[in-house]
């Protein structure tokens, strides 16, 4: 129940701020869980348990569309295609 009452709040604001492109949101998120996974199953990882802490982008992982089109389900071009969008977007930045 709790999870449901908390996406019921805001995935409103997720489908405004995305301009109604769920699948953006869920690509977002997925590059988010790829970013932070390896840090975050270990003891380290804890110190950024909460939302107010900020990993160091040298603690991330980088992404690809290969690895996001597996994690989330969506064709290959389609994720890229996204990306591509959410970079111009500045929501995502690319790894130089």
């Amino acid at each position: 129940y709790g999870m449901a009452e908390m996406l019921c709040r805001i995935l409103p604001a997720y489908n405004e701020f995305f301009h109604g492109d769920m699948a953006k949101l869920l690509i977002v998120n997925a590059v988010a869980a790829a970013n932070v996974q390896r840090l975050m199953a270990t003891l380290e990882g804890q110190a950024y348990d909460s939302l107010e802490s900020r990993i160091p982008a040298e603690r991330q992982v980088p992404a690809n569309a290969l690895s996001i089109a597996d994690a989330t389900g969506m064709p290959r071009e389609t994720v890229r295609r996204k990306l591509k969008e959410l970079v111009a977007a500045e929501i995502l930045m690319v790894d130089a």
